[in-house]
C-alpha cells in the first residue's frame, strides 16, 4: 500500500497487481455471497457429480479462487473418487475481503465459463 493524501490505495484491490490464486469449483445455488459456507471441488467434473447426486441440476457450477492453501480429500461411498476441499469455504462476491484460511471468491462471469 502507498500513502495517497490522507488515505491509502491498494494495488491488489485496484487490480494493478495480479495475485496468484488457486482455483476450485462450487455448485452455486444463488445464495447470499458474503460469508456463505460452500463445498469446493477440485474439478468442474467433481462439482457436476455432486450436483447430480444432490438433484441440484437447476444450480450452476462456478469457478472460485482462493489465496490458499487448498487441501483436498477424496470422498468414498456414493461419490467415490470426487475430490473436495478438506472443509467448507466462506464465499465472497470478489477478492476484497480479509484474507484468512478457507475463504474464496467467485470468478466474475466475464472471466469464466458457466456450466449449466
Amino acid at each position: 500500500m502507498r500513502p495517497l493524501f490522507t488515505s491509502y490505495a491498494c494495488d491488489y484491490c485496484d487490480g494493478l497487481v495480479e495475485n496468484e490464486y488457486l482455483s476450485g469449483f462450487i455448485v452455486y445455488e444463488g445464495q447470499e455471497l458474503t460469508g456463505a459456507l460452500v463445498y469446493v471441488f477440485k474439478t468442474r467434473t467433481d462439482a457436476a457429480r455432486y450436483r447430480a447426486s444432490e438433484r441440484k441440476q437447476h444450480c450452476h457450477i462456478r469457478e472460485v479462487k482462493t489465496e490458499g492453501p487448498l487441501a483436498w480429500r477424496t470422498l468414498t461411498g456414493r461419490l467415490e473418487g470426487v475430490d473436495i476441499a478438506d472443509r467448507p469455504f466462506e464465499l465472497f462476491p470478489d477478492s476484497r475481503f480479509e484474507p484468512r484460511a478457507n475463504r474464496a471468491f467467485l470468478v466474475p462471469l466475464d472471466r469464466a465459463i458457466v456450466a449449466a
